[in-house]
């Protein structure tokens, strides 16, 4: 699930989408799909209409204005219509940018996902190592967790494998010496 708004500023980014009429840029998308005559709408889908003529069915119209607030349709056809549309300028492939949408939602789903799992370990007392081997596994990173101070509280397993000043003091604190304030 994302924002619509922050869907169309990556789509604006990676597939150069632009914009030019946008309604409910707070909505969360949960599907993408493309329109057609048979589509049955819901609230959470953002629609792709690559034409004028599915938008002008009329048991489309009917099944859209049914819904408690306005489905979101993304089209490149400007047009009369009871229900308020999100124009872009051009939709050169549609099922290109429909692929694209579907590897953004896939990721979103991702992310939440792992960090759902960091939240859980956290709130069963889970220590702060096994959710820096989690963070670890879940960005293939070293991560490392420090205090102001920058004293690291937790450290990955990779972590000690990297060539920059990890040192150990007697007190037994672990800090990086490149990250002291000066």
């Amino acid at each position: 699930m994302i924002r619509l708004q922050n869907l169309l500023e990556n789509l604006s980014e990676s597939d150069g989408l632009a914009v030019t009429s946008l309604h409910s840029p707070e909505r969360m998308v949960n599907r993408a799909e493309i329109l057609t005559t048979d589509t049955i709408p819901d609230t959470g889908t953002l629609y792709l209409s690559a034409g004028r003529n599915t938008l002008k069915s009329h048991r489309l119209q009917e099944r859209i204005l049914t819904l408690s607030e306005p489905c979101l349709i993304l089209t490149d056809k400007a047009q009369e219509l009871p229900f308020p549309l999100i124009l872009v300028r051009e939709i050169h492939d549609v099922n290109q940018l429909f692929a694209s949408i579907l590897q953004r939602l896939r990721f979103e789903e991702e992310l939440q996902f792992e960090t759902t799992q960091l939240y859980q370990l956290l709130y069963t007392g889970k220590g702060l190592d096994d959710i820096v081997l989690h963070a670890q596994n879940m960005l293939g990173r070293a991560v490392s967790v420090l205090d102001a101070g920058y004293t690291m509280l937790a450290v990955s397993p990779m972590m000690w494998e990297l060539p920059f000043g990890v040192e150990s003091n007697d007190a037994g604190a672990t800090s990086i010496d490149s990250a002291h304030r000066r």
